[in-house]
This record gives C-alpha cells, structure tokens and sequence, in this order.
C-alpha cells in the first residue's frame, strides 16, 4: 500500500491528475483488484471502517493516504469539550475520528443506505458520542431531490435544478443549532452544496466563529451562476475569519485571504477557517 500511496501523491503533482483517461483507468483497475472486499473492514488511523463498494472512498482509505493532510492538521485541534458538526458524514471516517477527542459529534447524511453504513462503523468502532441525523444542511428547510452516484454514495449531492434519484429531508444549521446548540468545530463535504450550507448557518458561524472545514471542487462550477455563488460564499466567510488555511492537491498547507474561482484547481481541496 506504500508504493501506491506514494505514486498517488507523485501523480497529484503532475497534470496526470486532472486525466480523465488516467482517472478512468484507474477506477477500472479498483473494480477488478477489490470486487471481492468491498464489504470487508478497512484498517485507518486504528479504526475500522467497512465502507462498502465506492471508488470515490475505498481505494484511498484501504491504502491510508485518505485527506492525510487535512486529519494531520484538523485532529489535534479538537478539545474534549468540543461539540463537532459532521456536515456530509458519509459511511463516517470523520465522524468516529473525530468522536474519539470530541465530547460529541453530530453527522449529518440524508441517505438511507449510507445512514445505515454509518450507523454501522459507529458500532463497529464502539463510540458512543455521536449523534446521527438523517438529514442534510442547506438554506433552507423541506424536502430536496437528491442525486446518487453508481461509483459510490460519498459523490453523491443535493440538486438544485430538478432531476435526482429521491427526495431527503433538509434543515438549515441555523435552525439546528437554534434547537440543539451551536458547534465548536463545522466539517462540510457535501459535493458543491457548500454555498447554500453557508447561507443556511450564517447566524451560527457569524455569532460562534467555529473551526469550519468545506471542500473545494472546481468541477461544481461550471456555470457563471456557480461561480458567483460560490465566490459569495468565499467573501463572505474570508470577511468572518479574516484568513483561512488552503490545503491544495499537493504541497504544505498554506494561509490565504480570499480565493477566486479561478484559483481552484480540478482535484478536490479544502478551506479551513478559524483556530489556527
């Protein structure tokens, strides 16, 4: 698992990353050499995870090198007292790491079936602190189609437009935090439904500062519409914290004042604000 995880990282510092061809073969590749474990646990960080058959997530948990950088920086800031928002907790890498220093987590995910991995891996690991909510966080509250991808639930997103697969249940932080109490840590990962996130926990960002962590993904702004939707979002969290940390695809993380579409590149990154 070494060899691969280093050529990986090699590859994220060449154009070999925004690929479709490599991408392709190498999601091909995991179809054949994992069709017989999907189902198995997974050994990360000394917890186990069974994660299910999704080449988004299970290629680079089973190897180790999952958002190495980001766990490196966001799990020792983590205080016993903090309450953590899991926003987009998947089958729940996040949400039993981040059990396991916070007082309590909150994961959040909308699907059914993910919802029960989730509740799963949280038994499988025997936390007993967090708090699953089968929902999902937007600007607004009701009920929003969702679209599920055959590669795997962990790409799967909100619409806007209409289309999806089913609806789910939305809420906004606000009101959640309004019901429940504000967070001290916020982690979002909700494939480009990080602007309306955003909007819908202003109040509670805008009043308790939490240490937020969002994905960035240039491929969810393909429009002019996303781009200024997602630069509103940027503008206004760099005028709440005043700078954030930017984990690009390779290298150190580093400090930045604000961030334009243009700036991001094709492979997922991420923002972290606050507690630096």
């Amino acid at each position: 698992m070494g060899i691969e995880r280093s050529l990986r990282n090699f590859v994220v510092r060449t154009p070999l990353a925004e690929s479709r061809l490599v991408g392709g073969a190498y999601a091909a590749l995991n179809r054949i050499r994992f069709r017989r474990s999907w189902d198995r646990p997974v050994e990360f960080r000394g917890a186990r995870f069974v994660i299910g058959r999704d080449l988004t997530l299970y290629p680079f948990v089973r190897s180790g090198g999952f958002e190495e950088r980001e766990l490196d920086w966001l799990l020792p800031r983590i205080k016993p007292a903090d309450v953590v928002w899991d926003v987009g907790a998947n089958v729940g890498i996040y949400t039993v790491l981040l059990a396991r220093r916070a007082r309590r987590v909150v994961a959040f995910e909308p699907i059914p079936a993910t919802m029960a991995r989730l509740r799963a891996n949280i038994g499988l690991n025997g936390v007993d602190n967090v708090e699953p909510v089968e929902a999902a966080l937007a600007d607004e509250a009701g009920r929003r189609p969702m679209a599920v991808l055959a590669s795997g639930a962990g790409g799967s997103h909100l619409v806007r437009d209409g289309g999806g697969s089913f609806e789910v249940v939305v809420t906004t932080g606000d009101r959640y935090a309004a019901e429940h109490g504000a967070p001290d840590v916020v982690k979002v990962d909700i494939e480009s439904f990080e602007p309306e996130f955003v909007r819908g926990a202003f109040a509670v960002l805008r009043d308790n500062r939490p240490l937020l962590t969002l994905e960035v993904n240039r491929t969810s702004m393909a429009t002019a519409a996303d781009r200024a939707r997602w630069q509103a979002m940027a503008d206004a969290l760099f005028g709440l914290y005043g700078e954030a940390v930017w984990f690009g695809p390779s290298g150190p993380p580093m400090t930045v004042r604000g961030l334009t579409p243009d700036d991001v590149p094709l492979r997922p990154c991420t923002l972290a604000f606050g507690r630096v």
